[in-house]
């Protein structure tokens, strides 16, 4: 066989029309096949790949798992040869584009559109799972959107059979898939994991696909780790419009343990057709409601600020940092707890952060590492002394009558040292 390079304009059977992306081992094309004009998608491993044997082993099994698997919302594995130094796969060829592109292009989703993508998707993912397969890379780039509107799950790069023999290629206390979207324990020893690994990821894609945001935040991989051990993300209800039902779902979707999830993907299937439900309820009362019918004022401020301002405030002054938890600028503001209450903290800090901005604070007179963050949102920011801002907050997770006390008590007069220079704003 003629050596041949993937640049070139004929691959093979296949003539190569352009590039499409590429992943850690591999560049995907668009191709078109010479004699029959099919259209695919070429995943090609460069040769330099293929002096690691088992990468090429891990492309070779990919396709063959991928091959056994139908599903009309899941990529389908056409043909693998190799070509000169070249391996390559042969995939089925998606038109549009995919959800990371999608979100990206025209922000986060409506929930109508998010139910019907996710419920396909979910069905597939299921599939998988009945074949004994997790995928362990599900995110939003490996969501391919068709013109018509179909989803299809594909990028099998990190299949895991985990009905076969234990597996050579994965090596104990190996860190494999995504950190944005991927369960812990994928970072931790990803040859010992099981189908709730997929729900985890799958609910962080979800979590995106409403919010636009990644549910662990901004930061070194270290830091996002760490908010994923710590169970740190801001729930889902916070930052777009969902029921309590939804909400509660993908807070236990994203729990660090995994006995603490879901246990399939028909929980999460069930939960869609409620949303689904909703809102075609929603839809049809809509329609009969009289366009002249009188809407309520909304408050002057929200309720939780009132409630806050409402509550048993205690002075204190303990020490703490603050960091916007979406933001990818500056990190750990020095900042003091000025006051508390049960639902909200009063922050001084060198810095103001818009209304609306969430926090992660870290207290510094705690040992325990689960003790010391707190997620709160900013409600409102005064000027102080020194050039310093009172920042109002109210607490995501409102504190319980102990911790609260515990809080109060550690709270003793300490000098906290603000950064020095002029205060910077901190995007949105």
């Amino acid at each position: 066989m003629s050596h041949q390079t993937a640049s070139a304009k004929q691959f093979g059977p296949y003539e190569v029309l352009e590039k499409l992306g590429h992943g850690g081992t591999a560049v995907v094309y668009k191709g078109r096949h010479s004699k029959t004009g099919a259209v695919v998608a070429l995943k090609i491993m460069p040769d330099s790949s293929i002096a690691d044997p088992t990468i090429e082993k891990r492309f070779r099994r990919e396709f063959d798992i991928a091959r056994n698997l139908t599903h009309p919302h899941l990529v389908r594995a056409i043909e693998y040869g190799e070509i000169g130094d070249y391996l390559y796969q042969a995939l089925e060829f998606v038109t549009g584009k995919n959800l990371d592109r999608r979100v990206r292009d025209g922000g986060p989703l409506p929930m109508a559109e998010a139910v019907r993508i996710f419920s396909q998707v979910t069905d597939a993912l299921q599939c998988l799972h009945d074949h004994g397969v997790v995928h362990r890379d599900i995110k939003p780039s490996n969501i391919m959107l068709e013109a018509d509107g179909a989803a299809k799950l594909g990028d099998f790069g990190l299949l895991k059979n985990v009905s076969a023999q234990a597996s050579v290629l994965t090596r104990s206390r190996q860190s494999l898939g995504t950190l944005g979207y991927g369960a812990p324990e994928q970072f931790e020893d990803a040859k010992h994991i099981d189908h709730r690994c997929d729900l985890y990821s799958l609910a962080a894609t979800f979590y995106t696909a409403l919010t636009g945001q990644l549910p662990f935040g901004s930061g070194g991989n270290l830091k996002i780790l760490r908010r994923k051990l710590l169970n740190q993300f801001v729930p889902l209800g916070e930052l777009a419009q969902v029921d309590a039902d939804l909400n509660e779902f993908i807070s236990r979707s994203l729990n660090a343990r995994p006995q603490l999830r879901p246990n399939s993907c028909a929980e999460f299937v069930a939960c869609l057709d409620r949303q689904r439900l909703q809102l075609a309820a929603k839809g049809s009362k809509a329609r009969v409601t009289p366009v002249h019918e009188p809407k309520d004022e909304p408050d002057d401020e929200p309720d939780d600020t009132a409630n806050r301002r409402r509550a048993d405030r205690r002075p204190v002054e303990l020490a703490a940092t603050c960091e916007p938890m979406f933001d990818k600028g500056r990190q750990n503001w020095t900042a003091a707890v000025v006051d508390l209450s049960m639902n909200g903290l009063c922050l001084r800090a060198s810095c103001s952060f818009p209304i609306d901005t969430i926090l992660q604070v870290q207290l510094q007179t705690t040992e325990d590492p689960s003790e010391a963050w707190h997620l709160v949102r900013v409600r409102w920011v005064k000027p102080s002394a020194r050039k310093t801002w009172n920042i109002g907050c109210i607490l995501l997770h409102p504190l319980s009558a102990a911790r609260f006390e515990a809080m109060q008590e550690a709270g003793v007069p300490k000098k906290v040292v603000f950064h020095s220079g002029e205060p910077v704003q901190v995007p949105a």
